[in-house]
């Protein structure tokens, strides 16, 4: 699709013409031809080219094996139940769980936590708001604020437990758990997958060096299909 230059880009290809002519005459040859050529490269890239890319998440596919920070993960599936280990979710709700195979590839053990950080929670799902320190629903009818969504729980596919740590070279299969809203409930569910970047010195917060940060960024993104039943 062709897009039509705008004003302000014709003027600035103008003013650069103007400023190649006002200078051309106390310059050599060979100047002349290297200013022509950046004047070029001004009037062939489209105005606002240079203006900061978006880039796109790659696709997440269930069974696929991707690698993320110290991690390799695979989506296995996602279930929805009514209870999964110590996990009960209040009336009329029900707990959704992603189902991932992970292996810590470094040389340091991890905490669960930053497993719960590359996996935000969907939105548009019905995923149930955490609770406020004030005993309401952040988001709610008595609160001005955007609902806060929860990080996952992350259980023990095998026995339910907590996860608190994950140590290198060993797999595990776990259950990162939401409590979901019946009746917005789907038959899929949209994933995305944070980036982790590696902060070898934290001159910005003045947090702990040597360790991996989620900023937000969606790596992966894709639909899983919804399960019922418990997963063991």
């Amino acid at each position: 699709m062709k897009h039509a230059r705008s004003a302000d880009a014709d003027l600035v290809v103008r003013l650069l013409h103007s400023v190649a002519d006002a200078v051309a005459d106390g310059m050599s040859t060979t100047q002349r031809v290297v200013a022509g050529a950046i004047v070029g490269v001004f009037a062939l890239t489209p105005f606002g080219a240079w203006d900061e890319v978006v880039t796109e998440p790659e696709p997440l596919v269930a069974g696929q094996e991707i690698e993320v920070g110290p991690f390799e993960l695979t989506v296995v599936r996602a279930v929805v139940t009514d209870d999964i280990g110590f996990l009960t979710p209040q009336e009329g709700n029900r707990l959704l769980a992603v189902v991932v195979d992970v292996t810590n590839v470094s040389d340091r053990p991890e905490y669960g936590v930053l497993l719960a950080k590359i996996f935000p929670a969907p939105t548009g799902e019905g995923i149930a708001p955490r609770s406020s320190p004030f005993g309401e629903s952040a988001g709610s009818e008595e609160t001005t604020e955007e609902p806060r969504l929860p990080d996952p729980t992350i259980l023990s596919a095998e026995d339910g437990t907590n996860l608190d740590s994950i140590n290198p070279g060993i797999s595990y299969r776990v259950a990162l758990v939401w409590e979901q809203q019946l009746d917005q409930a789907q038959d899929e569910v949209t994933l995305d997958l944070a980036e982790l970047t590696w902060i070898e010195e934290d001159t910005t917060f003045g947090m702990d060096d040597q360790r991996w940060f989620a900023y937000g960024e969606v790596l992966y993104r894709g639909p899983v299909t919804v399960e019922k039943g418990a997963d063991r």
